[in-house]
């Protein structure tokens, strides 16, 4: 499904020297840590092309395992329940959105422009699965803001 607002299927997930202070970049565009989230997809991939010079951890989390020890305990548990991923090119990942977040440390990129770190991602629907939402379900229209 489209990923942004030039409809794009395929995201490019790389530093295009954005400023991570605009409220308007993406992070995914920049080096800087993403905090824990869910795309707008039943399922996301990640497929590395390059990895970073340092850093750019991908970490994964089920949100129901947090939602029960949010129940059971107190917020500031969440970290202990992630799983930690250092990317290698060829690695691809998969999640199911409804039920597992994402985040990603901050990283150094390499200098050289054909060096630098490169993910694909892609947003795909999975109508068999019952508990996705049918609004994220459309992506993106061309010209919505993303």
């Amino acid at each position: 499904m489209p990923q942004n607002r030039a409809g794009d299927l395929l995201g490019h997930v790389r530093d295009t020297g954005e400023l991570a202070a605009n409220p308007k970049v993406r992070l995914y565009k920049t080096t800087k840590r993403q905090d824990f989230h869910a795309d707008g997809s039943d399922i996301v991939g990640l497929f590395c092309l390059r990895r970073a010079k340092s850093g750019g951890l991908s970490q994964i989390v089920s949100s129901i395992s947090i939602y029960n020890e949010f129940v059971r305990r107190r917020p500031d548990l969440a970290p202990r329940f992630h799983l930690t991923m250092d990317f290698e090119p060829g690695d691809i990942q998969f999640l199911k959105n409804s039920s597992i977040l994402h985040c990603r440390t901050e990283y150094e990129d390499f200098d050289e422009p054909d060096q630098k770190r490169h993910l694909l991602r892609l947003w795909l629907t999975a109508r068999e699965f019952d508990d996705g939402d049918e609004r994220l379900r459309q992506g993106f229209a061309k010209g919505e803001a993303a």
